[in-house]
């Protein structure tokens, strides 16, 4: 399994919010289009997924709401939204 694509994904968001002044309110449109630009493999190891989250080191938000904000977002997002 291809966990880079995932790292370069991550990436491309964080470099375009930055260029949107870090506007929360803009990251679940940014992250919606660079995921429908996204080229992803989608085969699913799930051996590979446990030893990536084993051995992959997330640093902690100091607030979980711009995340939970960004789920739902997406999920929420309608299908006509510009990329």
């Amino acid at each position: 399994m291809n966990f880079e694509q995932f790292h370069v994904l991550g990436e491309t968001i964080r470099s375009e919010l930055f260029l949107a002044n870090n506007d929360e309110q803009k990251l679940p449109q940014i992250a919606a289009c660079a995921l429908s630009r996204a080229d992803l493999e989608t085969d699913l190891d799930l051996n590979a997924i446990g030893e990536f989250l084993r051995t992959t080191p997330v640093r902690q938000q100091p607030r979980q709401t711009s995340v939970t904000y960004l789920w739902f977002s997406i999920v929420a997002m309608p299908s006509t939204s510009k990329c």
